[in-house]
């Protein structure tokens, strides 16, 4: 009896300790995301490299997994400038057009769904694939696991580790010298380090691209990783390379709050020792990852 009595407080004691290795401490919706590039086909053309960014959101509440949402933007070259698409690929449901090469006759958002099922009920690792990477055994979905279950452990990880990010899309303007400028991707991303209900710390940071015989090549640094390398200290009216200007936001938003930065009428951070550049998303990215996790 005793040893009955043991073995089951033992296996009472495992139960928990599994269960509780399952809550996360904080709630809210947790994004991991990656930038590629993606090929255009053109009809009769010559197909050319485009932007896209994939990006996979966990929601935790009351410290459990809820739900997945993968989604991709991707983007166009006109005119020798990039644009991004107004609809992600769920967003296009249909009109995204892969059902018609599907050997299953499923579109991508559908496949999608499959994918974000299988997650939450059989793990971020459950998800096989073959030799080329397709997805291999699960019924409702045969395309390829670029990056789509890597970005869900990333998420995971992120809102283990209470990691709120934000991200945005945009052009940014491409100056050639003697030549034509162009408009080339850009992200930018803010991601606020949670400890309870506060945040101890804000990464600010932006990845540029350019365009090279036709196609979209990203940069393999971002902003702050090319320190002054960007270029940005020569035409600053303050001789500040972005990077040092990117710390003192940070700061100013950890100090007086994601409100606290003031522009001019045409966006420049004003009365703010130490960065004079735009603001052209910054504060409101911060304000996102913010909003993100209940704060």
């Amino acid at each position: 009896m005793k040893k009955f009595i043991t073995l089951f407080f033992a296996m009472l004691m495992l139960f928990v300790v599994t269960s509780c290795g399952d809550d996360y401490k904080f709630d809210g919706d947790f994004t991991a995301f990656e930038v590629s590039e993606t090929e255009i086909y053109v009809p009769g053309g010559n197909s050319y490299n485009a932007a896209q960014v994939t990006f996979v959101t966990v929601k935790v509440k009351d410290g459990k997994v809820v739900s997945y949402n993968l989604d991709e933007r991707q983007s166009t070259i006109v005119d020798g400038n990039l644009v991004w698409n107004t609809k992600t690929k769920k967003e296009l449901k249909y009109d995204y057009g892969m059902k018609g090469s599907s050997e299953i006759e499923k579109e991508w958002f559908e496949q999608a769904a499959v994918i974000e099922q299988q997650w939450l009920d059989k793990g971020v690792d459950s998800i096989k694939t073959d030799d080329d990477g397709y997805i291999d055994g699960l019924a409702g979905a045969t395309m390829v696991d670029t990056n789509y279950s890597k970005l869900a452990k990333e998420a995971l990880s992120n809102a283990k580790k209470g990691l709120s990010i934000a991200f945005e899309v945009t052009v940014t303007d491409i100056f050639v010298p003697g030549g034509n400028n162009y408009d080339a991707a850009q992200i930018t991303f803010v991601a606020a380090q949670l400890k309870g209900k506060k945040v101890t710390s804000f990464n600010l940071d932006e990845r540029q691209s350019t365009i090279v015989d036709g196609n979209l090549v990203w940069n393999a640094k971002t902003k702050k990783e090319l320190k002054f390398d960007y270029g940005m200290k020569g035409s600053s009216e303050i001789e500040k390379e972005w990077f040092e200007q990117a710390a003192v936001i940070e700061k100013q938003w950890l100090d007086g709050g994601v409100d606290s930065i003031k522009t001019d009428d045409e966006g420049y951070i004003d009365d703010l020792a130490g960065a004079t550049m735009v603001d052209s998303n910054y504060s409101k990215l911060a304000k996102e990852a913010l909003k993100k996790v209940g704060l």
